[in-house]
C-alpha cells in the first residue's frame, strides 16, 4: 500500500504486528494491542537485589545449623 507524504508521516508501524496504525493510536486496529508506553521501572532498593538475597539465605542457614548444634548438645 503507498502512502502519500502526510499520511506517512501521520502512521507508525505496530510494534507487535508491523501493520501501519495512526501515530495517534493507543490500540491496534489489527492485532488489538495496547500500545500505551509503560511508565519507567523505579528503582528497586538495595535490599531486593540478589546479592541481598544471598545473603539473607546464608544468614537463616547459618542460624538454624547454629540452632541445632546448640539444641543437639
Amino acid at each position: 500500500m503507498l502512502f502519500d507524504s502526510d499520511n506517512a508521516r501521520n502512521t507508525k508501524t505496530c510494534p507487535f504486528c508491523r501493520e501501519f496504525i495512526d501515530k495517534s493510536a493507543v490500540r491496534c486496529p489489527h492485532c488489538h494491542a495496547d500500545l500505551k508506553t509503560p511508565k519507567a521501572m523505579k528503582k528497586r532498593p538495595f535490599y531486593c537485589g540478589n546479592f541481598m538475597l544471598g545473603i539473607y539465605t546464608a544468614t537463616i542457614f547459618w542460624l538454624f545449623v547454629i540452632i541445632y548444634y546448640i539444641w543437639k548438645y
